[in-house]
């Protein structure tokens, strides 16, 4: 099975139980699909709890991701998101940084990035799933 990196905004509606967020990770658990936690988006969702002091999405959140493998952005990450931020400042694409570090990431782990802003990765070489949409009926 595949491996899944979920950015903060799906992060988010999971623990919002943003429908149909929680089915398709259901979805997903069930098919045996593993799960990253980027580092950059447990710091995007984390500060949010904490400032919002909503501890009981954080402790759902911790144990949520408590078996989730952790990747982190390598020095060479960082380089190769730097280039990629050029290229896409050169023509009018600007992406955030934590977009940049989501994608580079996703490509160094083979993973599908899940995001409900496919649109931040497009042209970045990311394969992309929005769970927010309701997957077409088999």
């Amino acid at each position: 099975m595949s491996l899944l990196l979920p950015d903060t905004n799906t992060l988010s509606y999971i623990l919002k139980n943003q429908p149909p967020v929680p089915a398709r990770l259901a979805e997903a658990v069930d098919q045996g699909h593993s799960f990253l936690l980027a580092s950059v988006a447990h710091y995007e969702l984390t500060r949010y709890l904490h400032l919002k002091g909503a501890d009981r999405l954080l402790r759902l959140y911790r144990q949520l991701t408590a078996s989730w493998q952790r990747c982190e952005p390598s020095f060479e990450d960082w380089n190769e998101a730097a280039q990629l931020w050029a290229e896409r400042h050169r023509v009018g694409q600007g992406v955030s940084d934590p977009d940049l570090l989501l994608a580079v990431l996703a490509r160094r782990w083979n993973a599908t990035l899940v995001t409900a802003n496919t649109r931040h990765f497009a042209g970045l070489g990311v394969t992309l799933e929005d769970w927010t949409l309701t997957p077409p009926a088999p």
